[in-house]
């Protein structure tokens, strides 16, 4: 079991929406969303988890690692309601996160954003998006669960030649690639290290150093 997530941008402030249980097996795909979530947008970010139907101590503490890392950068994360089985629990070195018991009530407490806003999303969020954050010819597209509804643990992941990836692994681009929604392009040859699988054979998460939560189609790799 795992999440879908949604990041909407406004005029200093950021809304990431998570449906899903935020167990073990999504704390990756979480950790992606928050390095999308850095990369793009100003000020506060809302975490917004109505959908959530749970979360383990691991994903608590993702969020605390989110805290402090959004914190470090000037950003303020909130908490628009919790999970019914539990509070935060707070390890010691995030900074203060306050919790709203809904978004309508996060949001006026910034006054409302107003007008539309940027969005992306990953492809099973269960809604319309304005945005997506997903494309079949670029670099970007977030993870979500194959058809089949496979684990990490039952796909195998191959770069362009065939040859086997595994988490860690660092790889080189075969391709420049453009970064849909920034003007970034990686260019072919560049050096991508600890590349993190994800539950889709043919994608890989990463950072590079200037751009974090991307997802990188294993055609356009050759391990490193």
């Amino acid at each position: 079991m795992t999440i879908e997530w949604r990041y909407t941008t406004h005029p200093n402030l950021g809304v990431l929406s998570l449906v899903g249980h935020l167990g073990p097996d999504a704390v990756h795909r979480f950790t992606g969303a928050i390095g999308w979530v850095r990369a793009r947008g100003t000020g506060p970010v809302i975490l917004d988890l109505t959908g959530l139907r749970g979360w383990s101590t691991g994903g608590q503490l993702a969020i605390a690692q989110a805290a402090r890392q959004l914190g470090d950068e000037g950003r303020r994360l909130e908490l628009a309601a919790i999970p019914a089985d539990g509070s935060l629990v707070p390890d010691g070195t995030h900074p203060p996160i306050p919790v709203h018991c809904d978004l309508s009530t996060a949001l006026a407490a910034h006054q409302g954003p107003a007008g539309d806003g940027q969005e992306w999303c990953t492809d099973a969020w269960p809604g319309p998006a304005r945005a997506p954050a997903q494309t079949t010819t670029r670099s970007e597209h977030p993870a979500a669960p194959n058809e089949q509804g496979s684990t990490m643990s039952d796909v195998t992941v191959k770069d362009s030649n065939g040859t086997v990836l595994e988490d860690g692994d660092s790889v080189t681009l075969i391709k420049d690639l453009k970064v849909k929604g920034t003007s970034e392009t990686l260019k072919r040859g560049t050096l991508v290290k600890n590349i993190r699988l994800t539950s889709r054979a043919g994608e890989v998460e990463c950072n590079t150093k200037k751009v974090k939560g991307l997802v990188l189609k294993t055609e356009f790799l050759k391990k490193a």
